[in-house]
């Protein structure tokens, strides 16, 4: 499942940005892009830590652990502010 998580989280992380772009012609800095990217990153160190976890290094595992944990409280932070975007999207979206 970590792989599926990761390879999902990545590719949405970049398709998220990509389409704001390809919408607008422009990216909006601010927090929801900065703990996107913040969390991708993370998720790239937490998986570059496998090996290591694999050949018993606790320190990796520990690292790893809390990697995932400053990840999840990122998403969950980010999940209000995605609403507000979404509802910014949607009020400016002329419907056919």
């Amino acid at each position: 499942w970590g792989s599926l998580l990761l390879a999902a989280g990545v590719t949405f992380s970049i398709e998220g940005g990509l389409n704001t772009y390809l919408r607008t012609g422009k990216l909006f800095p601010g927090p929801h892009l900065f703990a996107g990217a913040s969390m991708t990153a993370m998720w790239a160190i937490a998986a570059a830590l496998t090996p290591a976890m694999q050949k018993g290094n606790k320190l990796a595992r520990d690292a790893h652990i809390a990697l995932n944990g400053l990840t999840f409280l990122l998403f969950l932070w980010q999940v209000p502010t995605g609403l507000e975007i979404v509802g910014k999207v949607f009020q400016f979206t002329k419907w056919p």
